[in-house]
């Protein structure tokens, strides 16, 4: 898209996309799922890529796919366009959930959900502890790699706190302003530019 490197002055930020960083999707990007998403990558490697999207939240509360977890007020977000039936889940608490996989310091990708309803029901677990996701984000080997070449998503660091953000309708234009004025213009972009 040299259309897009002209507009914005768009220059690789330096950061690798690897397990623990987010992507940030360019605000033309018109897909559903990854329409000014800000995406955690839990893995990227030769076999291809995959992770959640932080700031897609959804109607539903956990208690509305898990019955028994009925009075736990955890948000569902939407992860991605695959496995959309099937629930996937962040959380701070490896020491209460096994089988957890680190993504970055002390956030965890999944584990056991028969613990995770356990600690919900004992109160051991709070809700800005963990965050449920119907369906992730995959790519196949080197689709990721095109897409960052074609200027679709910036790369970025993320704290863990903001991965657990109240504000994640926010979550987008935080980290576009943390790349500085170049990327000021993708702020004042509408969301449909064809209502402008």
């Amino acid at each position: 898209m040299k259309e897009l490197d002209k507009l914005f002055e768009f220059k690789p930020s330096g950061i690798k996309a690897t397990r623990g960083r987010v992507l940030i999707s360019e605000p033309l990007l018109g897909d559903f799922f990854f329409k000014r998403a800000v995406l955690l990558l839990a893995e990227h490697n030769d076999d291809g890529a995959f992770g959640l999207i932080l700031n897609k939240k959804t109607d539903y509360k956990i208690y509305d796919l898990v019955e028994e977890l009925e009075g736990f007020e955890a948000d569902v977000f939407i992860g991605g366009p695959v496995e959309t039936d099937n629930i996937f889940f962040l959380h701070t608490r490896n020491d209460l959930i096994s089988g957890s996989e680190e993504i970055i310091d002390g956030v965890f990708w999944g584990g056991n959900f028969a613990e995770v309803k356990s600690s919900i029901l004992s109160g051991t677990i709070e809700e800005d502890e963990i965050r449920f996701f119907l369906g992730y984000s995959g790519w196949s080997p080197n689709q990721l790699d095109e897409e960052l070449k074609q200027y679709s998503w910036l790369v970025s660091k993320i704290t863990p706190k903001s991965i657990f953000t109240k504000s994640p309708d926010e979550l987008w234009k935080g980290l576009v302003v943390n790349f500085g004025e170049k990327f000021k213009t993708w702020l004042n972009i509408p969301i449909n530019p064809q209502l402008n």
